[in-house]
């Protein structure tokens, strides 16, 4: 057991529970095995089932919770989804008064799994700052007066590494975590699990189905990369960024789109220039990040004036 706190631990919903009643979700392989796919679909594949601790079932209220009118129409993506906290950290709120976004998706609920780093608790909330390494998210729940009880609050304790569910929300420009549960995790492996899971929908949602993809007939593979989804947009001068042609196809796909728009220039190409002809393809942190690495690994160099040419 690897949670070494105390051996009542608190779901952060109310009612200590005990670790020999903890059901894990996410280190079940044979349960997992089409997780991807299941979150395209959004059929809440990752939702703790109705036994498991904390009161949370797969329909679609938020957080044990019953919806609102107004909730329905701000959270329409009720997937649970997995996510490092570094990731995390890069969400932003594409249009005021939505969830915060990430890889072109809203943010309902997410799944992070790191190290306590802080724990408070008062009457009325519960309150961590949980670290991944240099990364830190602050989680909170109220408690209402009702819940108050001593099991309530055995809290976790520092050093602890606990997974945590919550809705994703933007406070004060930051990322935050409301009306958390929290699990403790009894193994590394599971943190091993989490991170792949991370990776995998990333990449789904980032590059799309490779799966999808390879059953494609040659027609349908050319109809599919010509779309803005695949492909990410048309390219200046035509062909797709996922065309087996393509000279740049076997770079990641943000990174692919940027030299493939500086080929078509025999000009240095502006670093607005380069943004605008990505938009709709990658959010602008990922497209900054893209072309940072295309530069630190020498595929291309800036000018000094924000403008970029492919490395001769």
């Amino acid at each position: 057991m690897m949670s070494g706190g105390n051996s009542n631990w608190n779901s952060g919903y109310g009612g200590a529970g005990n670790t020999t009643k903890y059901n894990s979700y996410g280190n079940n392989n044979n349960s997992n095995s089409n997780n991807g796919n299941n979150y395209r679909s959004n059929t809440n594949s990752y939702s703790p089932q109705p036994q498991q601790q904390g009161g949370f079932s797969n329909s679609q209220h938020v957080a044990g919770f019953a919806d609102s009118p107004s909730t329905q129409k701000k959270f329409t993506n009720q997937s649970l989804r997995p996510v490092s906290i570094k990731h995390l950290l890069r969400a932003k709120v594409e249009t005021e008064g939505n969830p915060p976004s990430l890889d072109g998706e809203e943010l309902g609920l997410v799944k992070i799994i790191g190290r306590v780093s802080k724990a408070s608790v008062n009457s009325t909330s519960l309150k961590y700052v949980v670290s991944d390494g240099p990364y830190n998210i602050e989680c909170s729940k109220f408690v209402g007066a009702d819940n108050v009880d001593g099991n309530d609050y055995n809290t976790f304790s520092e050093g602890t590494y606990v997974k945590i569910i919550g809705t994703a929300k933007m406070y004060k420009n930051a990322v935050t975590l409301s009306n958390i549960f929290v699990f403790p995790v009894p193994e590394f492996d599971e943190i091993t699990y989490h991170n792949l899971e991370c990776v995998y929908i990333h990449l789904l949602l980032t590059r799309g189905d490779p799966m999808t993809v390879s059953n494609m007939t040659a027609d349908q593979s050319n109809a599919y990369n010509s779309t803005a989804y695949a492909a990410g947009g048309s390219t200046p001068g035509g062909g797709a960024i996922n065309s087996k042609n393509h000279p740049y196809s076997h770079l990641p796909r943000v990174q692919g789109q940027i030299m493939l728009t500086l080929s078509k220039s025999a000009d240095p190409v502006p670093r607005d220039t380069i943004f605008a002809a990505l938009r709709g393809v990658a959010n602008d942190a990922d497209i900054g990040e893209a072309l940072q690495s295309l530069e630190n690994e020498g595929h291309l160099y800036d000018n000094g004036d924000s403008t970029y040419q492919i490395t001769a």
